[in-house]
């Protein structure tokens, strides 16, 4: 990535004063067509009327994608992403390399975290801070640390989760996206040497979590469950199919968390539409063979419009907030960068994405040749 220019800096701020941030989206749903009241205003005089209580959905919104996004992540081999590990405990370990001490007990606790993550279905991501890809890598081959998947990560992403610090900390997430758990990774048992207190914890934090297959499985449904705790659910299906009570039930499970997924969308298209999208091209993406997975499709298409417009004024939000901080003059030159490349990893599909993309020097897929 290129480092941010002065004349880049420069360009962003007098585009977006220029037009004026809050105003480049101007569909607004809050307004019915022509300006009018939204549909069952009560006219003037009238007695509003009590909208009827919709019903509960599967898991409170509040409770749901309470996580950013892993934005900014170069992974070593299969990426994992948190919008589709709904349905499973993720461990995310943030680590930096260069501490001798905790790199001395880094390995037992790992291998303790691994341990009990597996027995609970859980997703193990570690994610460098600080450091190369390749380096990185060697890292945890050095160390022998066995992960379900890793990268590394910009600096701006451990600021988003809530540390100053990323050095081994870890946020744990359990089976409906609830942040359960934040702190050290490396916390002991009292009084057990060597004895990993987040992996004694980690039954706790996940909450009531079961793998896909039983212990002893074969190779093919091992991998399955890999994949589902990954978020593919497509590469999962396919690697039951090799038949046998045990991959006949494992199927059966993924189909049930299909649908719970689809089920989740629907009910929260009235109330969180955008999480309603988010669950509906999920289901959409991994399930899309089945009845529910092109009933999701539809819903996700329904929701298209209203999401392209959310993520227009969530970058416009950004890039409003980067010019204060701008102002304000609290961001340095790296600051300014890492901040851009959280706003065209999040929002790279509006405007305020493509124009912080140029302005550290990447092409947007507008740009980008064609292969």
């Amino acid at each position: 990535m290129k480092t941010l220019t002065a004349f880049s800096l420069a360009a962003v701020l007098a585009w977006a004063t220029a037009i004026g941030v809050g105003g480049l989206w101007a569909d607004d749903s809050s307004k019915a067509p022509g300006g009018a009241a939204p549909s069952g205003a009560a006219a003037e005089g009238e007695k509003p009327q009590e909208p009827a209580a919709p019903a509960p959905p599967p898991v409170p919104a509040d409770k749901v994608y309470d996580v950013p996004p892993l934005a900014g992540v170069d992974w070593i081999g299969a990426p994992a992403d948190l919008d589709s590990l709904y349905g499973q405990p993720v461990v995310l370990a943030f680590v930096e390399t260069w501490c001798p001490i905790c790199n001395g007990w880094a390995p037992g606790h790992a291998a303790q975290v691994k341990e009990a993550a597996d027995k609970l279905g859980a997703t193990v991501v570690y994610l460098g801070m600080d450091v190369s890809k390749p380096a990185f890598d060697s890292y945890l081959k050095k160390y022998k640390i066995e992960y379900h998947a890793a990268g590394v990560a910009p600096k701006a992403l451990g600021r988003e989760f809530g540390f100053d610090k990323t050095l081994w900390r870890v946020v744990v997430l359990n089976g409906r996206g609830e942040r359960t758990h934040a702190g050290h990774f490396g916390t002991y048992i009292e009084g057990s040497p060597g004895k990993s207190g987040l992996a004694h914890d980690l039954p706790r934090h996940c909450g009531d979590s079961k793998p896909l297959v039983e212990p002893g499985a074969d190779a093919n449904l091992k991998k399955a469950d890999l994949a589902a705790r990954l978020g593919l659910y497509d590469a999962a299906m396919k690697l039951t199919a090799a038949g046998g009570d045990a991959a006949a039930k494992a199927k059966d499970s993924l189909l049930a968390r299909g649908r719970e997924i689809f089920q989740a969308a629907r009910a929260y298209e009235s109330s969180d539409a955008h999480l309603s999208w988010r669950l509906a091209r999920l289901a959409a993406r991994e399930f899309k063979s089945q009845d529910f997975g092109k009933e999701a499709a539809a819903l996700e298409a329904k929701l298209a419009k209203a999401e392209a417009v959310r993520q227009g004024q969530a970058g416009d939000a950004a890039l409003a907030r980067f010019m204060d901080l701008c102002k304000q003059h609290r961001l340095d030159e790296k600051g300014a960068t890492d901040s851009l490349t959280q706003i065209a990893g999040k929002c790279r599909d509006t405007r305020a994405g493509r124009v912080a993309m140029r302005a550290i020097g990447q092409p947007s897929d507008r740009e980008r040749p064609m292969k």
